[in-house]
């Protein structure tokens, strides 16, 4: 070699050492090897923390956690404007057929205690104070029996989806309240 080429290579390979300095190559058999023992990323990494979930609860402190806290606060009262009954099922499906087909918008019905129901709440903006407070509207609750809970309730070729939201409390204690106050009987229709 002459001693152009030579001074050549040693640039060249004193730029290699210097990128692969600042620039390690990923861990693995062959470059672990080539390293210095001593080196930083040879040393095996710490198990970061995971953090634990924060539920809000002060009897359970999380100090590692860097989520946020979730509260779950139901409404504390339903009021009731208006209340309309049917005497079954699909009576009410009929309805909400009804107005599905002149508005085009969907629709679905709520079940549960024993009671299928549509509610037309007031939104949170109309009535921000009230909300905040933990007081919702429904301006109308139409509701009919219905024993054992079924995801539709056919009416002609229209099938009206049913919801079961006895996981919600604030929709299972108001269908528990219609089925106690509320419900009609189908004796007397």
């Amino acid at each position: 070699m002459d001693a152009e080429t030579s001074s050549g290579n040693d640039f060249l390979n004193r730029r290699l050492e210097s990128v692969a300095a600042n620039f390690p190559a990923p861990g693995g058999p062959t470059q672990v090897a080539r390293r210095a023992p001593h080196h930083p990323y040879d040393a095996q990494p710490k198990r970061a923390k995971r953090p634990r979930l924060n539920t809000g609860d002060p009897s359970q402190p999380s100090p590692d956690s860097t989520l946020v806290s979730i509260i779950h606060s139901p409404p504390q009262e339903i009021v009731v404007t208006g209340l309309t009954s049917f005497t079954n099922q699909v009576n009410l499906a009929s309805m909400v057929a009804f107005v599905m087909n002149v508005s085009g918008q969907p629709l679905a019905l709520y079940w549960a205690e024993g009671v299928v129901f549509l509610a037309d709440f007031v939104e949170p903006e109309a009535l921000p104070e009230e909300y905040v407070k933990g007081r919702i509207y429904a301006s109308n609750i139409s509701h009919a029996p219905m024993a054992k809970y079924n995801n539709f309730v056919r009416v002609g070729n229209i099938e009206v989806p049913v919801i079961d939201v006895t996981s919600n409390i604030g929709l299972r204690d108001l269908a528990r309240w219609i089925r106690e106050n509320h419900q009609s009987d189908p004796e007397k229709s």
